[in-house]
């Protein structure tokens, strides 16, 4: 099994939350496997507003030759609360003999942690996570997800592991410690391509439009993703 210190796929992979109507977005970030690569992390009390747009791509190769694309794109234009996130993972090919080759992956996993800053009196959220596996993965394909008070590291939402294929939905509700009426969450999202997905499959993770009484912080735009004004390359 795999686990490169950057990280993503050609899949679509979006990870957002409809969250109660008292919180506003101050800040965010995204790391992967531990190295930040977008925005704060751990997300700050800005005295400023966060940037309105933020679009951050690249290709990585990993040690067994695999080669996956990642994408980020953050878009609050719409107002200071409503906000737009997407993380896009797809599996490319894989690298024999210094060329791409259109052959099945390896067991690859990736740990990507989204970091968020939250102007809010009381704490308490509801986030709701979705997702669909594309066809073509291998078998023990899956994504996990985890929410945690960044002060305490406690977790407090477990949406548990969604296992391929098909799709999922999971809504809970939870409490965030609030400090100078600020909370900070992280969101873990293990993330795993099973050993022999083919060329294109992928993963997504997203919400739909939230119920009355919530605030859609973040959402999918598919078409957008691989759109990022910043591009980059990795060789783990």
């Amino acid at each position: 099994m795999n686990k490169p210190i950057l990280t993503t796929a050609l899949a679509a992979m979006a990870l957002a939350c409809a969250v109660s109507a008292h919180a506003n977005s101050s800040d965010l970030g995204m790391s992967l496997n531990g190295l930040c690569v977008a925005g704060s992390c751990p997300a700050t009390a800005a005295d400023s507003a966060p940037s309105e747009q933020l679009s951050f791509a690249h290709s990585l190769q990993l040690a067994d030759g695999d080669v996956y694309q990642a994408a980020l794109e953050i878009d609050r234009t719409l107002s200071p609360i409503e906000g737009h996130r997407s993380i896009s993972l797809a599996y490319l090919g894989r690298v024999v003999d210094g060329a791409l080759v259109n052959e099945v992956s390896q067991a690859d996993t990736f740990d990507i942690a989204i970091f968020r800053a939250w102007q809010t009196p009381t704490g308490q959220f509801t986030s709701e996570m979705t997702g669909k596996f594309s066809a073509g993965l291998g078998l023990s394909s899956s994504v996990g997800i985890q929410l945690s008070d960044y002060a305490s590291h406690a977790v407090v939402a477990d949406y548990g592991v969604f296992d391929a294929p098909g799709g999922f939905s999971k809504t809970l509700s939870y409490h965030v410690p609030v400090s100078a009426g600020l909370a900070l969450t992280q969101t873990d999202n293990g993330v795993r391509f099973g050993a022999g997905s083919a060329v294109g499959s992928s993963i997504l993770i997203g919400a739909p439009v939230p119920e009355l009484g919530t605030i859609p912080l973040m959402g999918m735009g598919l078409g957008a993703m691989f759109l990022a004004r910043r591009k980059r390359k990795f060789v783990i």
